[in-house]
């Protein structure tokens, strides 16, 4: 043997490698490496897709002369009605399901697609909107408002599968990364957020008021495919099983499960507070993030 040949010790008898748990989900440190990259991958999937459809959701709701209680109206508070409404209900039946794939997957796999078919179809409102107008004839509202008319269609759509899916999301992370390092993963989680956002800005978004179009469509068929490889790569453990729900006399077990969310989120003040706190967060924060972009433009 020459020299500068050399052979690996082997590990010390009895010496077991590092694991991590999650329920019934144990990683090793390569096992953590697979999980987080298949998890962030699917988060800028994400992020690309949300940091894109925002800002040139705007552009184009004021290229057919939205009015600003429309823009907030469509970008505000149609997602924070329809979270508020489909997420407690979201949230329980998907933490009651049992299937091959999962208490989570199949919430994140299945709107999917409609979410990537609806962006893409945002994206052709315009001439969607001009034929509308057209068959229409005399009894149209104008072609400006049948644009806008066929873009709230599809942005509604696009945000019942966004909400189902941005409801599930954090209940997948929290089931398969250990709790332990958790906090790292979130933190991983934010920096490709932000990473996303430098990525759209820098590249993308000077260029999304002439090529909106194209731009839907390549970073929808992105999220579609990244966002569903995540899903099929991510496995979740095993769950134990779930309880029966109790059957009142007034309202069944849609009524006990409606009263037990209210008892179990508002009854607790800590949790009373957060939900105060967040409120104040989002009426401080959103009308400036809904209309800034209109402010970066420069004047003509």
């Amino acid at each position: 043997m020459m020299a500068n040949d050399s052979i690996a010790a082997p590990p010390p008898a009895g010496k077991a490698p590092k694991t991590w748990r999650r329920g019934t989900l144990v990683y090793t440190a390569g096992g953590l490496m697979v999980l987080f990259f298949w998890l962030l991958w699917g988060d800028f999937a994400w992020n690309i897709k949300d940091r894109a459809i925002y800002p040139v959701a705007q552009m184009l709701l004021k290229q057919y002369g939205a009015r600003d209680m429309l823009v907030g109206l469509l970008l505000g508070s149609i997602p924070m009605g329809l979270a508020m409404i489909m997420g407690p209900v979201i949230s329980v039946h998907s933490d009651r399901h049992r299937g091959r794939w999962g208490r989570r997957i199949p919430y994140l796999l299945i709107p999917t697609p409609f979410a990537a078919v609806s962006m893409m179809m945002i994206a052709f409102s315009p001439p969607l909107g001009q034929h509308l107008h057209a068959f229409l004839g005399a009894n149209s509202p104008g072609a400006n408002a049948c644009v806008l008319i066929v873009f709230s269609l599809f942005w509604s759509l696009f945000e019942v599968a966004t909400t189902v899916a941005n409801t599930i999301l954090g209940g997948l992370i929290n089931d398969v990364v250990p709790e332990e390092i958790i906090g790292r993963f979130f933190g991983l989680f934010r920096a490709v957020s932000l990473f996303a956002g430098i990525v759209f800005n820098f590249w993308l978004l000077g260029k999304a008021e002439m090529h909106y179009v194209a731009i839907f469509v390549v970073i929808a068929a992105f999220y579609g495919l990244g966002f569903s490889m995540m899903c099929f790569r991510v496995k979740e453990g095993e769950y134990p099983p779930v309880e029966s729900l109790p059957v009142t006399k007034h309202g069944g077990k849609i009524g006990s499960g409606f009263k037990a969310y209210i008892r179990e989120c508002y009854a607790n003040p800590y949790y009373r507070w957060i939900f105060v706190a967040m409120t104040f967060a989002a009426l401080a924060g959103n009308p400036i993030n809904s209309f800034s972009l209109f402010y970066a433009r420069p004047a003509r």
